[in-house]
C-alpha cells in the first residue's frame, strides 16, 4: 500500500489518527518496521506537518543488518531492545507482517498501546 497519496481518504485517517493520539511531548513512540513503508510514513507525516510533533524515540527492526542506521532522523533498534525505548505507543508499519508483530508483542504483553496501521487506522478499524 502506498503512503504518497494525501488526498486519499485512508491517507487522512491517517494523518488525524496521528494528529488525535500521538502527538505531545508526554508520548513516546516507536515505529516498528525499518523498511521502504516507514520511510513513506515519514515523509507523509513531515508533508502533514506531524513529523515534528510526535516524540518518536526509535524504529524497531528485525533485520540485524539495519541495527544502527539512521532512518531519516531515526535510530533503528533491534527487537530486544524496544522495553528500554520505554514507548507508550508501537506504531506498526508493515502491511504483510502487520498481524504478527501485533501478536508477538501481545503474547508478551508489551505495555504499550499496540497500533496497527492497516487494520486499526487505515482499513477504519478501532484500536482497542
Amino acid at each position: 500500500y502506498r503512503l504518497d497519496n494525501d488526498d486519499d481518504p485512508r491517507i487522512r485517517r491517517l494523518t488525524a489518527y496521528v494528529d488525535e493520539h500521538l502527538t505531545g511531548a508526554e508520548k513516546r513512540v516507536v515505529i516498528y518496521a525499518g523498511g521502504e513503508h516507514t520511510r513513506n510514513l515519514l515523509r507523509l507525516l513531515t508533508r502533514a506537518g506531524l513529523r515534528e510533533q510526535v516524540n518518536f524515540v526509535g524504529v524497531v527492526d528485525s533485520n540485524e543488518l539495519l541495527r544502527g542506521v539512521n532512518l531519516l532522523g531515526l535510530t533503528i533498534y533491534g527487537p530486544g531492545e524496544l522495553g528500554s525505548l520505554a514507548p507508550t505507543h508501537v506504531l506498526i508499519s508493515t502491511f504483510y507482517g502487520e498481524a504478527q508483530i501485533f501478536n508477538a508483542l501481545r503474547e508478551k504483553a508489551f505495555p504499550a498501546e499496540l497500533v496497527r496501521i492497516y487494520r486499526d487506522i487505515v482499513n477504519g478499524g478501532d484500536s482497542k
